[in-house]
């Protein structure tokens, strides 16, 4: 069910950049200030051509019910049985699981509605969606990293530190996208041009058991 959920958005991701740049490549890879783009934005692929966007759209709405499902799963049957039965880990599991909620709340709002069709909710929807996103990989690292005695299997073992990877991959590139996007907007560079959006697409791939 984890390979199907990740691979539906990753396919329709594939599928819109080749479409955009088959079909839109022009507007696809326009810049504000009007400097050459060598690839489209990613926001740029799945938001604003048709088919395009109904692709996205689809992918998103379909691999949603998963991800709140394997919420569930997460915090009933894996941290509350791998965290100790104390107070303090009993509440922080509880804190994971609404973070993961509120992160793919924030997700399904971010690509359904469009920086064009609604710049404001689309922004707290971004930040909601990085916010959570970002405390929950660091936070569920965290707390495995304080128990990894109690990770008795090999997979889960193997999973704790396929996580440390992941993270610290995700944290990596959310940098270079902070980079990016202040020296384009400051110095508007040849293909420079970088949504800083096009980073939650890879999100689906953060650490998970």
């Amino acid at each position: 069910m984890a390979v199907v959920t990740v691979c539906l958005p990753l396919g329709a991701f594939l599928t819109c950049i080749y479409l955009s740049l088959r079909h839109n490549f022009d507007l696809s890879t326009a810049t504000h200030c009007g400097v050459p783009n060598y690839l489209p934005s990613i926001s740029s692929a799945i938001g604003e051509f048709v088919p395009q966007r109904y692709i996205w759209r689809f992918a998103i709405a379909i691999h949603s019910a998963p991800r709140f499902l394997m919420a569930s799963m997460y915090y009933y049957n894996f941290m509350n049985r791998v965290l100790p039965n104390i107070r303090f880990y009993k509440n922080a599991a509880r804190v994971l699981c609404c973070l993961n909620v509120v992160e793919n709340v924030g997700l399904i709002s971010l690509f359904f509605v469009s920086s064009k069709e609604n710049y404001d909710i689309h922004k707290v929807s971004f930040i909601t969606f990085m916010v959570c996103s970002e405390l929950y990989m660091v936070l569920t690292f965290l707390l495995l990293k304080d128990n990894k005695h109690r990770l008795t299997h090999s997979l889960e073992r193997q999973a704790y530190y396929k996580k440390k990877q992941l993270m610290i991959a995700n944290l990596t590139s959310f940098i270079v996208a902070l980079y990016f996007f202040y020296r384009h907007n400051k110095y508007c560079e040849p293909g420079s041009e970088y949504d800083l959006s096009d980073i939650t697409v890879f999100n689906p791939l953060r650490p998970r058991t």
